[in-house]
């Protein structure tokens, strides 16, 4: 089976960070800030519609997030049991990751935390709200992310979605989307039949 990850918010707890992110943009744009428990019960689609954020200004607010986030990956930390849980998938599967960040962030992360053996690729699917196209390319048959935005891309791509309760979308709002499996934590991703 292939089964493709998103990074942020999945395999590694950098919520803190995008939130500091997008409150720059925010500030910088006049527009309220936001929070984690707004992130959580209401999704970054929410968010960005809410204050009115157009195309342009997620792109340029990605652009230079991923430099910022850069700059933290030395300090960020991945989830508590997830990389024994990644270990053990990687003999049965063929592991990639979907990712909205630089590659070169990612595989600095997976490197600090003895992961980069365990995927066989990183890709950047320039555009956040276009995931769908590269699950397709990438013949994904699982898709595990904690946004919605991931499970409807997932959907459209005629891919299973994993949806994970620990990063920036809560259980109640990740129900909502009606994912293929709804997991509370990494070691319930071994006891799902792929």
């Amino acid at each position: 089976m292939n089964l493709l990850f998103d990074f942020d918010g999945t395999i590694c707890d950098g919520i803190n960070v995008a939130i500091d992110i997008l409150n720059l943009k925010f500030k910088e744009l006049g527009k309220p800030q936001t929070s984690l428990k707004e992130l959580r019960s209401k999704g970054l689609k929410h968010i960005l519609g809410s204050r009115e954020i157009s195309s342009e200004q997620v792109h340029a607010t990605a652009t230079n997030g991923r430099k910022i986030f850069g700059e933290k990956i030395p300090f960020l930390k991945t989830f508590p049991g997830l990389p024994k849980v990644i270990e053990k998938l990687a003999k049965k599967h063929f592991l990639g990751i979907l990712i909205s960040n630089s590659v070169e962030n990612v595989h600095l992360f997976l490197k600090n935390h003895k992961m980069d053996k365990y995927f066989k690729f990183v890709e950047n699917e320039q555009g956040i709200f276009g995931k769908q196209n590269l699950m397709k390319i990438l013949k994904a048959d699982y898709y595990i992310s904690d946004e919605t935005r991931d499970i409807e891309a997932a959907r459209k791509a005629g891919v299973k979605s994993v949806a994970v309760t620990w990063g920036a979308e809560s259980e109640r709002l990740l129900a909502k989307s009606k994912p293929d499996f709804l997991i509370l934590e990494p070691k319930q991703l071994l006891k799902l039949s792929f």
